[in-house]
C-alpha cells in the first residue's frame, strides 16, 4: 500500500498551549501549488525540492499547519502523500482542504459527483488511507460544498443545512473508526452564505463552530462577522483570509498589503475569546501571496510572523509593602489584551510582535505604564510595584518596618 511510507512518521502533536500562542491554529494555504499543479508534478519527484522550501517558510513564519488542497482521488494520492510527509518532517499538522474532482469538476473530471457520493467517498478515503493522519490534523471533505451547485443561493436552504449535520455525523464515525483524533469540525464555507443561512440548531449541531472562507473589502466587515457568530454562541475559524483580492481591494502596494493584513489580524486578536485561528491565503502564486516567485518574503509575511510568533511579558506586581497583588489589571494600551494578576501577584500577556505599550492599574493603586519593543518568541519579564491611592496608618507602619529591615 502507498501509505505504508508514512507508518514510519506516525506521532502525536497537539496544539500550541494558550500561554504561548494568540491562537491554537496557525494555518498558511498552498492551494496554488499543492492543489493547481497536482497533475503536472504528480510524477516528479524533484518538485519535492520546491514543496520543502514552501513548507520550511511556512514553519519558519510560526504556523502549526500547512493547508494543503490536493485532491482526494486515487490519481493524486502519491502527490498528496509527498506533501504530507514533508509536512511530517518539518513538525507540522495537516489542514486537509482538497475535495473529490468529480465534486466540482476539477482536472477535467465530469462535474457529476452528488453529495451523497461525496461523504460515501469521503468515508471510503479516510477508512482506506489511515496512515495519512496524525491526531491533531484537521479535514475538510469540500471547503465552500456549497459551490457544488446543489442548494440555491442565497436563500435559506434545510437541504443544505442537513447536509451540513451529516457531514459532521460521517466525518465523526469515520475518524472514530480508524482511532484518530481529527478536527473535523471546521469545514469551510463562505463567510457571506454562512451569515445568511447557518442557523443556531445547525451551529449547535456542529460543536459551536464555524469556519468561513472570507474576503471583504474592509476591515470592520470581520468584526461584523465575528459578533454574529459570537452571538449564535459560536466559535470561529477564519479558514481563508488573504489580500489583496483585485476585484475587491483593488492593487496594493507591498506595503499596503502588509498594512491591511495587519489591520484584519489585528481585529482577529482582539477577539481572540472567539476567535480559534486563522488560515492564510496563500502561501505564493496570486495576488495574496505572502512571498515572490523566487519564493523571498513580502513584508506581509512579516506580518503574519508577528501574529503567528508573538512575545510573551510577564512578572510580578507587588505594592509598596512587598505584598503580592491580586486581580490588578495589566492590559495593552489599545485595549486590546487584558489579563489581571493572580493571587500569587502572577501575570503572563501574550502579545504580537513589535512596539507594545502596557498599563498597569487598579482603582485602588495609581497605574504605571511599561513600553518596549517585543521581537518574535522574546520573553520579558517585568516586575511593578504600585503605589497605594490612600494610606491607613498600619501600612504606613508596615512601611517603616520594611524600611528598616532593608
Amino acid at each position: 500500500m502507498l501509505l505504508l511510507a508514512l507508518n514510519q512518521i506516525h506521532h502525536k502533536r497537539t496544539f500550541a498551549s494558550a500561554p504561548d500562542a494568540i491562537w491554537e491554529i496557525r494555518s498558511v494555504d498552498t492551494m496554488k501549488t499543492s492543489r493547481d499543479m497536482a497533475r503536472a508534478e504528480l510524477f516528479n519527484s524533484a518538485y519535492d525540492t520546491q514543496i520543502e522550501k514552501q513548507v520550511k517558510i511556512i514553519k519558519g513564519l510560526g504556523a502549526n499547519y500547512v493547508a494543503i488542497g490536493t485532491p482526494y482521488d486515487n490519481e493524486f494520492l502519491p502527490y498528496l502523500m509527498r506533501w504530507v510527509k514533508i509536512a511530517r518532517d518539518n513538525d507540522l499538522n495537516v489542514w486537509y482542504r482538497g475535495s473529490f474532482s468529480g465534486y466540482e469538476g476539477w482536472f477535467e473530471y465530469p462535474k457529476s459527483m452528488s453529495p451523497d457520493q461525496l461523504l460515501v467517498n469521503t468515508e471510503k478515503f479516510i477508512q482506506e488511507n489511515p496512515d495519512l493522519f496524525e491526531d491533531g490534523d484537521i479535514f475538510d471533505p469540500c471547503p465552500e460544498c456549497e459551490n457544488g451547485g446543489h442548494w440555491p443561493q442565497p436563500e435559506k436552504d434545510k437541504n443544505y443545512e442537513a447536509f451540513l449535520i451529516k457531514k459532521h455525523q460521517v466525518l465523526a464515525d469515520s475518524f472514530a473508526e480508524i482511532d484518530k483524533d481529527v478536527i473535523y469540525n471546521l469545514n469551510s464555507i463562505i463567510g457571506g452564505r454562512a451569515k445568511e443561512v447557518v442557523t443556531k440548531k445547525t451551529i449547535n449541531g456542529l460543536g459551536n463552530n464555524i469556519a468561513l472562507d472570507h474576503y471583504a473589502p474592509s476591515v470592520s466587515s470581520y468584526s461584523d462577522y465575528i459578533d454574529h457568530f459570537r452571538n449564535l454562541d459560536s466559535q470561529v475559524v477564519f479558514s481563508e483570509f488573504g489580500a489583496p483580492i483585485p476585484d475587491m481591494h483593488g492593487s496594493m502596494s507591498e506595503d499596503e498589503q502588509a498594512e491591511f493584513v495587519r489591520q484584519v489580524f489585528d481585529e482577529m486578536y482582539s477577539q481572540k475569546d472567539i476567535v480559534r485561528g486563522v488560515n492564510y491565503w496563500v502561501l505564493n502564486v496570486g495576488t495574496t501571496s505572502l512571498v515572490n516567485n523566487d519564493l523571498s518574503e513580502r513584508k506581509a509575511a512579516q506580518v503574519v510572523q508577528n501574529y503567528f510568533i508573538p512575545g510573551i511579558i510577564n512578572g510580578v506586581v507587588k505594592n509598596t509593602a512587598g505584598d503580592n497583588l491580586n486581580d490588578i489589571r495589566i492590559e495593552t494600551k489599545d485595549g486590546k489584551n487584558l489579563v489581571h494578576t493572580n493571587e500569587s501577584g502572577f501575570y503572563q500577556i501574550v502579545i504580537p510582535a513589535g512596539k507594545v505599550d502596557l498599563i498597569v492599574s487598579s482603582p485602588d493603586f495609581n497605574s504605571k505604564t511599561f513600553n518596549t519593543e517585543l521581537k518574535n518568541n522574546q520573553e520579558i519579564s517585568e516586575n511593578f510595584i504600585l503605589e497605594p491611592v490612600k494610606k491607613d496608618f498600619i501600612y504606613d507602619l508596615r512601611l517603616r518596618f520594611r524600611r528598616f529591615f532593608n
